[in-house]
């Protein structure tokens, strides 16, 4: 059984009567003389020309779609393989080992061995670094402060990705 793809009226100069032309999937088309004056061809105009603006404002709200493309294989294949998302992630783990290092080396002494003692133990307490140092607990505070500033100018300078 066919579908038909297009159904439109046009005037037929020959006949000089109003003709509904339905397009079908194979290429034929029938057509069916109409009687301008019966409700039936009012509300048939009225309907087809409602569908027709549907059509156009899906088209112009909706850019692309399936039935636009003739092999969507293209355009939604996924080119990368498992072996490249594993290098990718090498790299970004390497890129980001490599701005660590870069953020170590704008540390002072002070701050790197306040830090490494917290990386070592991340539950130590401020109070116990201090007796570590011998220094209050409010000085470690703020060399974290700083730390953080540091690190937080440091993400926007651009140094990371």
């Amino acid at each position: 059984m066919n579908h038909f793809d297009e159904v439109e009226i046009k005037f037929d100069k020959k006949t000089k009567k109003h003709v509904l032309i339905q397009r079908f999937d194979d290429g034929t088309e029938a057509r069916t003389v109409l009687d301008a004056r019966t409700k039936y061809f009012s509300v048939l105009k009225e309907e087809l020309r409602k569908e027709h603006n549907e059509e156009r404002k899906h088209r112009y709200w909706v850019t692309a779609s399936l039935e636009g493309f003739e092999y969507e294989g293209d355009v939604f294949a996924d080119n990368n393989t498992p072996v490249s998302y594993i290098n990718l992630k090498e790299e970004e783990a390497e890129s980001q080992s490599f701005d660590v290092m870069k953020f170590y080396e704008l540390l002072t002494e002070t701050q790197m061995r306040r830090l490494s003692y917290r990386l070592e133990n991340p539950k130590i307490s401020y109070r116990e670094i201090a007796k570590k140092e011998n220094t209050s607990a409010m000085a470690i505070c703020k060399t974290f402060n700083q730390i953080k500033k540091l690190f937080e100018n440091f993400k926007l300078s651009g140094f990371t990705n």
